[in-house]
């Protein structure tokens, strides 16, 4: 099967997935959530929180996901898979077919949030673009619009792979950590995409 395939591959997708998990030490050490479970089971619980109309509507098969502290919420496929990084920070992921919807926890520096979403947007789309060509899987990224939401504010971006399928980032800065929410092989069009990136909450700190 021809490698411009490589996203239907579930050995290159593995593959992938482990580039990703090197790619969350690299543009800044990420960050365990606080009192986050040692084996790592899932924590699913419904936050305390206002459902606005466009969150009720969960299709079939997702479910609104809070981590452990209760610091995030978002919209991901269930099961939803917690793990973590070789530097412990904590990750979660939700399949749907071929795609991976992601969210990492990241480190976040001291600098001011507008500071924070343009220092750390650069240097995570600069690495991850080196990243993948060095791995032999090339990608065009580009910046597409700026975002924010309550507690948040952030860059989404979309990249494509050289066979053509898409791939889409939202970077989420809040005062506690950087949050990193990935559609591995879903583009930022889609709209099971639109809806995971859409459906962010930061909750306030207790």
């Amino acid at each position: 099967m021809p490698q411009s395939k490589f996203f239907h591959l579930s050995q290159t997708k593995a593959r992938l997935v482990l580039l990703l998990a090197t790619l969350l030490s690299l543009a800044s050490a990420p960050a365990v959530a606080q009192n986050a479970s040692k084996d790592l089971t899932l924590i699913k619980q419904l936050p305390q929180m206002d459902l606005s109309a466009d969150r009720v509507n969960i299709p079939q098969g997702w479910t609104l996901f809070s981590d452990p502290t209760h610091e995030m919420s978002v919209v991901m496929p269930e099961p939803v898979k917690a793990s973590k990084t070789d530097t412990g920070g904590a990750v979660y992921d939700g399949d749907v077919g071929k795609i991976t919807y992601r969210v990492s926890f990241r480190k976040r520096s001291t600098r001011p949030q507008d500071k924070e979403v343009i220092g750390f947007s650069d240097t995570f789309a600069e690495k991850f673009v080196e990243l993948m060509r060095t791995a032999g899987h090339p990608i065009d990224m580009k910046l597409v619009r700026e975002v924010s939401g309550k507690n948040w504010a952030g860059r989404i971006y979309r990249y494509t792979h050289q066979s053509g399928q898409p791939g889409a980032v939202q970077i989420a800065v809040e005062n506690r950590h950087v949050l990193v929410l990935h559609a591995l092989g879903g583009a930022d069009t889609d709209e099971a995409t639109k809806l995971f990136f859409s459906s962010l909450v930061v909750h306030d700190a207790p």
